[in-house]
């Protein structure tokens, strides 16, 4: 059970991070659409 929990929190812990990347990639196309740097 301890094996799995940790699984999980790992798990959590890499779509936590995806989600920042998504967000930064988010940010990065919004200000190219704009025309900005």
């Amino acid at each position: 059970m301890k094996s799995v929990r940790r699984l999980t929190r790992i798990r959590g812990f890499a779509l936590a991070q995806g989600e920042v990347n998504n967000y930064v990639v988010q940010q990065k196309i919004a200000r190219l659409q704009k025309g900005g740097n």
